[in-house]
């Protein structure tokens, strides 16, 4: 197979176009500026748990959760984990939850189904 150098004339006059001048050169815009950057995962909430409860005094701070159908309850204080979350805040009626650069926000639900 010949070298590519020597395809160079191929390129100058193109064999099928009818006039065999040279193609336009075209701005090529390189690749990488084309792909955009992954967006950041994002995590689910924790499923099937419900905020029943918050407790609050000067020296601690917990939220009350229902699990599952069978109503487990589970109480988690701030800094605590749930389902891969941080219980980063707990407030009267609200909680904020944390995963890597996530923050989720859960209301105290008080009235069944």
């Amino acid at each position: 197979m010949p070298a590519p150098v020597s395809f160079v004339g191929f390129v100058e006059r193109p064999l099928f176009h009818p006039d065999r001048k040279p193609f336009a050169r075209k701005e090529v815009t390189p690749a990488s500026s084309l792909i955009t950057p992954p967006r950041p995962k994002l995590l689910q909430p924790p499923q099937g748990v419900i905020l029943r409860g918050t407790v609050l005094s000067d020296h601690f701070r917990a939220a009350i959760f229902e699990r599952g159908p069978k109503q487990d309850y589970v109480r988690i204080e701030e800094g605590g984990s749930l389902d891969g979350w941080t219980v980063k805040s707990v407030f009267r009626t609200t909680i904020l939850l944390q995963a890597e650069n996530q923050e989720l926000s859960m209301k105290l639900q008080t009235e069944t189904k």
